[in-house]
């Protein structure tokens, strides 16, 4: 069965519900209605030579239940006459992506380490001046965060935002996945996005002004990090050394939860200062508290 078919029928019954998953490159993303019937562990000599593993973990769907939201030209296929069946892969990284059988022609395979987002994490959709784009989670995230800072991030500053490691191989995916189609702008020093990215990601929550962007913070981070900002917003305007900080927050001012936590708060500039710590102005202005 040609993939075409299999988005065509995908497309046909919409899921409330939908999961998706990426190759390595971003290049292909697809997507099944969730749950899927079933998953397991395939050991046959085939999936070994063909994912260079001991073993491949599969998740079975119906095709008329899946769907390629984007990269159909991007996906190569190799059809095996011994076993009757074909599998798919990624042209450009080599991603292994679908395994179907012709045995099976109503159900289709999917490696399940493709499928990069939880249950809880639907694929969003926007409407753009050239139709309609899908968003991942993960990309909504990042273009929501992006969106309430137009003066860009750093990549390190995107990542804590969205709670992301700035290492990890997903974020950095969805930050690829985000350039490849033109919706952010800039390096790792400065990431900022663009206006396709805009249109593309629809309604968002802008930040908050005043007392309303201190609570915003609160409800958002850690308990180390909410208990040292609002020891730190509760003296504002004035100052605390790091030992008071701590002592006051519950904390050991050498420990390693305490200045992890913040660093984390450095990061999203809302702690400024060194030897004297004081909540970010920005936190503050004439209508705040």
């Amino acid at each position: 069965m040609k993939l075409e078919s299999v988005n065509e029928r995908g497309a046909s019954k919409p899921s409330a519900r939908r999961v998706s998953g990426r190759c390595l490159c971003g290049a292909v993303e697809l997507e099944i209605d969730f749950p899927a019937f079933w998953a397991w562990h395939d050991h046959s000599a085939a999936s070994r030579r063909a994912h260079g593993a001991a073993y491949a973990t599969y998740i079975g769907c119906w095709r008329k239940h899946a769907g390629v939201v984007k990269g159909q030209r991007s996906i190569a296929r190799f059809e095996d006459a011994n076993t009757e069946s074909t599998r798919s892969f990624c042209s450009r990284c080599g991603t292994p992506l679908l395994y179907e059988r012709k045995r099976s022609p109503s159900s289709l395979k999917h490696r399940s380490d493709r499928a990069a987002k939880p249950a809880n994490h639907p694929v969003a959709s926007a409407e753009t001046l050239n139709g309609s784009v899908k968003l991942a989670a993960g990309e909504r995230r990042i273009l929501t965060a992006l969106a309430q800072y137009p003066e860009g991030r750093s990549k390190v500053q995107v990542a804590v935002l969205t709670g992301y490691a700035a290492g990890g191989g997903g974020f950095n995916n969805y930050l690829g996945a985000l350039r490849s189609q033109g919706l952010i702008q800039g390096d790792g020093d400065k990431i900022r996005i663009a206006e396709a990215g805009i249109r593309a990601l629809g309604s968002w929550e802008p930040l908050p002004t005043g007392s309303a962007l201190v609570d915003y913070w609160r409800n958002r981070l850690g308990k180390a990090e909410r208990l040292i900002l609002e020891t730190l917003t509760h003296a504002y305007p004035v100052g605390l050394n790091k030992e008071e900080v701590a002592a006051r927050a519950g904390y050991e001012a050498n420990g390693g939860g305490f200045n992890n936590a913040l660093g984390r708060l450095r990061t999203l500039e809302l702690v400024q200062g060194r030897g004297e710590l004081k909540a970010s102005d920005n936190l503050f202005d004439s209508s705040s508290m």
